[in-house]
């Protein structure tokens, strides 16, 4: 055989056996456990410092640590940010830190140093796979379930069960907790029956349904739903109902096909876009769509925003201005005197030792050695007299904004469990421990954007 012969064959020989290799891959890592990349996974260690990105002051500042309760939840790392002004526990900044962006509870703006003690390494979060397929043979690998980017969270209830269909009958997947977040693989909403609509979510990896009874939108921001532009309105409507409130795409209060799959809820405050009554309904604007619900004065009252007064010098010539009317519990947010956040709210009983401090007082960073803002604290006090006696009771409050002394703004409260009961979750009466009680859309953009040197004038009852 001649040589030419010969190299064709082993060349031949070798090429075959080249297209009968099976399937093989490797991975690349997309970090180690020295220096973590975006998208690898991770926990944090109790105790670890948590930093919040304060937009009014453009730095991130370190106001609570991780409890031990929250210490075995894998994260993904969403972002990594360099050359960061942090504050130190001593209330002084330092300049040029990594910080990683992770998410803590169902909120991105969360941040923990780039360094061993506060990111234990669990495992890579990105893949980059190479293969080698023999011809004859294909696999087909299922498709990934995937989400649009937009999510839904739970409020309201403790819990709400998962489906594997949008069917109250189908098998059960799971179950959500409350304040926790799930993405969704399609905007529409699908309909069982005239008064029970589903969500279809991304749940543990798989296609789940959930009824969208309890769950409220989530903005890319963190916010709930969509606010209105406050400077256009003069007029207002409150859901006074207990529960949730019907919300409609036409002024009928008999139909059963114009009802929204998201519903109002109890202290909700509305746009009104015009003050007619049509059909016993108002017109208003409703997470960025015209809408309408009912004006019966069991479920939605008249409420309008609260003027920055006329004769507080102090108000007058604040950039920022949060006028409290706890008459009506609204709390109305001025920036250069247009309005730009008016919500419900819950201040001090009457008791004399949970009246809320009636006055003008002025936001600031350092007030008397206390923080201005604090993005979480605990709280052994409750409504209940028999259990705040014994102790039973921890509160945890989220989104606080110094008002004075030991007085913020804050959320609703948090029970031990995470979750919330009526007496604490209510709005639009009295019945705190002094704080100004709003709304998580409300509490969270107030923490964000309440710039210090900020006036706030609390009225009397």
């Amino acid at each position: 055989m001649s040589r030419k012969r010969t190299t064709a064959l082993a060349a031949a020989i070798v090429l075959l056996a080249a297209s009968m290799t099976f399937l093989r891959s490797f991975t690349a890592l997309a970090g180690t456990a020295a220096n973590p990349a975006k998208g690898d996974i991770g926990t944090i260690p109790a105790a670890t410092q948590i930093y919040r990105y304060d937009a009014a002051n453009k730095c991130y500042v370190n106001d609570h640590k991780v409890p031990a309760s929250a210490t075995n939840t894998e994260r993904p790392i969403l972002a990594i940010k360099t050359g960061c002004k942090t504050q130190k526990a001593n209330g002084t900044y330092e300049t040029g830190i990594t910080l990683y962006q992770v998410r803590y509870d169902y909120d991105d703006n969360h941040y923990v140093r780039a360094k061993a003690t506060d990111w234990v390494f669990k495992r890579a979060g990105t893949t980059t796979t190479t293969t080698t397929t023999k011809p004859a043979t294909t696999t087909t690998a299922a498709p990934a379930v995937k989400g649009i980017g937009k999510f839904v969270v739970l409020r309201w209830v403790n819990s709400e069960t998962v489906r594997a269909s949008a069917d109250p009958k189908s098998a059960s997947l799971g179950s959500l907790a409350n304040a926790k977040q799930l993405e969704l693989m399609q905007e529409a909403t699908i309909k069982y029956n005239d008064y029970t609509y589903y969500f279809k979510v991304v749940f543990n990896g798989k296609a789940g349904y959930i009824s969208t009874r309890y769950m409220d939108e989530v903005r890319p921001d963190g916010y709930f739903a969509v606010q209105p532009d406050y400077s256009k309105y003069t007029n207002y409507v409150r859901v006074k109902c207990v529960g949730n409130l019907n919300v409609r795409t036409s002024a009928s209060l008999t139909s059963t096909t114009n009802i929204l799959a998201r519903r109002a809820g109890q202290g909700d405050v509305l746009a009104l876009k015009s003050t007619t009554q049509t059909n016993g309904c108002w017109q208003v604007e409703f997470n960025g769509r015209t809408a309408y619900v009912s004006a019966g004065t069991s479920y939605t009252e008249r409420v309008n925003p609260t003027a920055v007064p006329g004769g507080n010098e102090a108000a007058q010539n604040a950039a920022w201005a949060a006028i409290v009317n706890q008459k009506n519990q609204t709390v109305s947010v001025y920036k250069n005197k247009i309005l730009i956040r008016f919500c419900t709210c819950t201040t001090g009983g009457t008791a004399k030792d949970r009246l809320t401090p009636v006055g003008t007082f002025t936001h600031k960073q350092d007030m008397n050695g206390l923080p201005g803002k604090k993005s979480l604290f605990l709280s052994w006090h409750t409504s209940d007299p028999a259990k705040e006696i014994s102790g039973q009771e921890d509160l945890t409050v989220f989104d606080c904004v110094r008002v004075t002394g030991a007085v913020y703004f804050h959320r609703i409260p948090r029970q031990a469990n995470n979750s919330y009961d009526y007496y604490q979750a209510r709005l639009n009466a009295t019945g705190s421990h002094g704080c100004i009680r709003i709304p998580e859309v409300h509490s969270r953009w107030m923490y964000d954007n309440f710039a210090y040197g900020g006036v706030t004038v609390v009225q009397p009852l």
